[in-house]
């Protein structure tokens, strides 16, 4: 019987925490002098589409193959995306016939007046050419041209490459209760300016 009740106390431990340590909200106010679209080209070879009906399959494969989330189907692209993306707000790269990255902004109510943006994906073999940058300005150029003031994100803080990505595009630390903490956020963002 002592065997099972700190395995009930820890479960109820766990289940209490809302978010685990790792989970990081930044969020990047628009400006008046903004010009984001502009500040990135795509590498020769790859080709921007935003999506529309028909690419669903596309986007599918990129988030699948990334190997980082659960197995996806369409049902769960219309739930997590399409139902809540703006317009213009989804990205996709193709290098020929093959699609290999994608974003997404979407209008979430508990993030309004923002805008979030989410799922920026990169497959692993394109990764370092700038995909990543490319397909965030993309998305947030859609975001501004609808009038979003700003746009929010999550991503969990050990992914220093993305969160420095963020970082460099203006994405600061946004505070939001039982997520994170200002002493983790100037932490990591020395340990990001000491690896330029």
């Amino acid at each position: 019987m002592h065997y099972i009740k700190p395995l009930i106390s820890f479960g109820k431990k766990r289940i209490s925490k809302k978010y685990p340590k790792t989970r990081l909200q930044m969020k990047r106010v628009f400006t008046d002098s903004d010009d984001i679209s502009s500040s990135a080209k795509l590498p020769d070879g790859f080709v921007c589409i935003h999506y529309s009906t028909g690419l669903e399959d596309k986007w599918l494969e990129i988030i699948n193959s990334s190997g980082e989330f659960c197995y996806w189907n369409i049902d769960l692209l219309e739930k997590e995306i399409l139902n809540t993306l703006i317009y213009q707000g989804g990205v996709l790269v193709s290098a020929g016939d093959r699609y290999v990255a994608c974003a997404a902004i979407c209008e979430r109510d508990q993030f309004r007046p923002n805008a979030l943006l989410m799922y920026v994906i990169v497959e692993k073999q394109f990764r370092g050419l700038g995909l990543g940058k490319y397909i965030t300005l993309q998305a947030l150029s859609s975001a501004r041209l609808l009038g979003y003031p700003g746009v929010v994100l999550r991503t969990d803080d050990y992914r220093i490459p993305a969160v420095n990505m963020y970082y460099q595009l203006g994405f600061l630390y946004d505070p939001v209760e039982g997520m994170y903490n200002k002493r983790k956020w100037n932490a990591l963002v020395k340990k990001i300016e000491t690896q330029k």
